[in-house]
């Protein structure tokens, strides 16, 4: 048996003899030989003399008193914790008890547990699997801070307080359910949590969502707060990148600076009728937003008497203000493209999907608005219809699967950096109305491993025709002289130069 002289108490799983271990509340006071502290009629363990490592198991009762905590500092940075067993008994876990406990994998927590403090399993870089107490009240500044293979957290209801940096950094986190009574997420509470997959706060107690609290969540899909959340803290969302859906409650009353800015993918809110100020840059970069139904009394794109916007920065992308009886102006076809339609104007705002998809832009649709598939990386080519006569900036930039671009017979503009990083386009087939192409809009990033050269452009136009077209500076890699320029012809030209036509709906280069 290996001895160790630290603040802890190993029960021995004999796994090798396959014999199960005995119930913690059996535990006699011989077989805990834990250092323990009598306070007003209950014990803390504050100390032990020899162990078993592998499965630490705090017992219920000591020479017939409850133990009722566990110490701070009790267990830091002890390597030989593989599982641990708090009993009902046990009513807090102290300050850094359990912290850089770095080979402990399993927390099980007694639901007599109700307050977990400060950094007390902070830096347990190993723990997976964590079992709440049915009967928390509070988890501690950085209590789990990077605890970075943690995957899963399942609060109770009782549970009032997540303290700042509480889940700081955990990076395999991906689910986190929140229970009905939480009054407060500290600041930085799930900051870096990058696999996270959702957020959801259940209507309930009245809720403060403070700064910073789930900052650079970057894999966020959908942000959902109940009713009764009431508060939402500078930065609290940003960075939330792929976040589609983001859903505010009735009785939000203020929205903090910067708060869902770089959350760059949904294109709708609603702003509930509690809402009175928005902070500054709330919605900075959140450039798909297109329609908001707002129930508010602040108007978008309204100033107080100094010129600063009370919007949050909406107003520099929203395209329509819903009201009360309105119909919406969004819709989404089956294929994942998002649209925004007024009259007879129809433009392609965000693209949705889930797989590796060719995509083709329908015939009515009359532009593409800017950002509409910025960073899609599931789309491998692109037909874009006949009605469209424009493309908006970044449209379709570091979109890095495109390998082949199909342009319609109406398109005039494509603006700045549309296309720019998409290392693995080779073809593109321009239609004879373009007029101009963007800055940088075909740039590529000479040198990466991923870059592929231009090999062929297919021009619906004539060679005049072509050199009428206006290419502002950044696409020379578009224009450069390995590039083949063919011109269309639906016969064989008899004239010298290269010439294409379609063979089976695929441009094909007369030979």
């Amino acid at each position: 048996m290996r001895k160790h002289c630290l603040k802890a108490f190993i029960g021995v799983f004999l796994l090798s003899l396959g014999l199960a271990f005995a119930g913690c509340d059996t535990l006699e006071e011989s077989d805990s030989p834990l250092e323990f502290a009598l306070t007003n009629g209950s014990y803390t363990v504050v100390g032990l003399g020899s162990y078993e490592e592998g499965i630490l198991t705090i017992p219920a009762t000591y020479k017939g008193k409850p133990v009722t905590a566990i110490g701070e500092g009790a267990f830091k940075n002890e390597r030989e914790i593989g599982h641990l067993y708090i009993p009902d008994s046990v009513k807090t876990i102290e300050a850094d008890a359990f912290n850089s406990c770095v080979n402990l994998t399993k927390v099980v927590l007694g639901n007599g547990v109700t307050e977990i403090e400060s950094s007390a399993f902070a830096y347990c870089n190993q723990l997976e699997t964590l079992t709440m107490s049915g009967s928390l009240v509070e988890i501690g500044d950085s209590a789990f801070n990077a605890c970075v293979r943690l995957k899963a957290v399942d609060l109770p209801d009782t549970l009032e307080t997540i303290g700042a940096n509480a889940f700081d950094e955990c990076k395999m986190l991906e689910t986190v359910n929140f229970g009905t009574g939480l009054k407060t997420i500290g600041e930085r509470a799930f900051h870096n949590c990058i696999a996270l997959q959702g957020i959801e706060i259940p209507d309930g107690a009245p809720t403060n969502i403070m700064g910073s609290a789930f900052h650079s969540c970057e894999s966020v899909g959908y942000i959902r707060l109940g009713d009764n959340v009431l508060t939402v803290g500078d930065y609290a969302f940003y960075a939330c990148q792929l976040t589609r859906e983001v859903v505010l409650g009735d009785s939000l009353v203020s929205i903090g600076e910067g708060a869902f800015s770089a959350c760059r993918k949904f294109y709708q809110i609603t702003l509930g009728e509690s809402l009175t100020t928005i902070g500054a840059d709330a919605f900075d970069r959140c450039w798909l937003i297109r329609e908001v139904y707002n129930r508010s009394k602040i108007g978008i794109g309204a100033k107080d008497g100094q010129g600063k916007a009370l919007d949050g920065g909406l107003s520099a992308y929203v395209w329509y203000e819903r009201h009360d009886g309105d119909p919406t102006r969004i819709s989404k076809d089956e294929n994942g493209l998002v649209y925004y339609t007024d009259g007879a104007r129809k433009a392609l705002v965000a693209i949705e999907l889930e797989r590796s998809t060719d995509i083709v832009v329908p015939d009515d649709v009359t532009e593409i608005a800017d950002y509409a598939g910025y960073n899609e990386q599931y789309i491998t080519s692109l037909v874009i219809g006949d009605g469209c006569t424009k493309i908006g900036e970044n449209a379709f930039r570091n979109s890095y699967k495109i390998k082949k671009v199909i342009m319609g017979d109406s398109l005039e503009t494509i603006g700045n950096y549309a296309f720019r990083y998409n290392w693995y386009i080779e073809e593109v087939v321009f239609g004879k109305k373009l007029k101009s192409v963007g800055k940088e809009a075909f740039l590529k990033k000479v040198g990466d491993k991923n870059c592929r050269s231009y090999k062929t452009l297919y021009y619906k136009g004539s060679p005049s025709e072509w050199m009428s077209v206006s290419f502002a500076e950044g696409n020379e890699l578009l224009l450069a002289d390995t590039v083949t320029l063919a011109y269309y012809s639906e016969r064989m030209p008899a004239t010298a130069g290269s010439y294409w036509y379609y063979e089976n709906g695929k441009p094909t280069l007369w030979k």
